[in-house]
This record gives C-alpha cells, sequence and structure tokens, in this order.
C-alpha cells in the first residue's frame, strides 16, 4: 500500500489525511471495501459527515422527546 507521505501531488496528501482524520472520528472504521481515489475519499466524507449529523440530530430529538414526557408524537 502507498504510504501517504508517497502520495503526489500534496492535495492527494490532504485528503487521504482528511479521509483518514474523519473516518476515525465517526468511528466507522476500515474495512476489505474501501475508496481508493480521491474524490471517492471525498464523496465517502461527505456521507459520513452528514450521517453524523443526521445521527445527532435523531438522538437531541429523542433525548427532547423523553426530557419533556410527551405521549403524542
Amino acid at each position: 500500500m502507498k504510504e501517504i507521505q508517497d502520495a503526489d501531488p500534496f492535495s492527494e496528501q490532504y485528503v487521504n489525511s482528511l479521509y483518514w482524520a474523519i473516518t476515525t472520528m465517526t468511528t466507522i472504521g476500515y474495512g476489505d471495501i474501501h475508496p481508493l481515489t480521491s474524490p471517492e475519499k471525498l464523496y465517502t466524507m461527505l456521507a459520513m459527515a452528514i450521517s453524523c449529523g443526521v445521527f445527532a440530530w435523531i438522538m437531541g430529538s429523542l433525548a427532547s422527546f423523553m426530557k419533556r414526557g410527551d405521549a403524542n408524537l
């Protein structure tokens, strides 16, 4: 596997580093299927960021619902 510091050009190094950071932050982890090109990695990072936002919104809504104690949705 090609190392990050061996990637050329510099923008590819940046995308690889950002991809690693976001994947680690979202705890999605690494699997057998993973993006290989920079566009694939950018798309995957966007999908992970949106997924985190949706998950946070759902959890916040559930917490607010439980705090109010409403029986009506």
